[in-house]
């Protein structure tokens, strides 16, 4: 399920090499590490209403066309559902198609997507499959 939203929220495709990113202004704003919520899980159990948990991801660009992805553990999941509640940490890469799209490939993911990124200096936005996702700029 996690996995799913990884896919939604950034569409991309890991070519066999990473093309080059072009010297724009959106290319350059978006090397760094940037962290948001990358994902909900839903519990349903019993006659008890759904409890929704958030997943932290944090999410690294390199100049070089590399991305690096790392879904946070769900502490208070841990408890009931070990497997839902662990991180993982997911590998590929990203290349610009346009000024504002990016092309993404997750390692074990075997699907290309796009998305659209909307970045300054401190806050990105991805738009993939209908689904905005927003990260803040992790300080150095």
């Amino acid at each position: 399920m996690v996995r799913a939203f990884v896919v939604a929220a950034f569409a991309f495709t890991v070519p066999a090499v990473a093309a080059p990113v072009p010297q724009s202004k959106t290319a350059e704003l978006l090397v760094g590490t940037w962290e948001g919520v990358g994902g909900m899980v839903t519990i349903t159990a019993g006659k008890e209403p759904p409890k929704t948990y958030k997943r932290n991801v944090v999410v690294t660009f390199t100049k070089n066309g590399k991305l690096t992805m790392v879904e946070q553990e769900i502490k208070e999941l841990k408890a009931m559902n070990p497997d839902l509640a662990k991180g993982e940490t997911l590998e590929g890469t990203y290349r610009f198609t346009g000024d504002n799209e990016i092309e993404v490939e997750l390692k074990g993911v075997n699907e290309k997507m796009k998305a659209k990124v909307t970045v300054t200096a401190n806050d990105l936005t991805v738009d993939a499959m209908g689904e905005k996702t927003t990260y803040a700029r992790v300080k150095k």
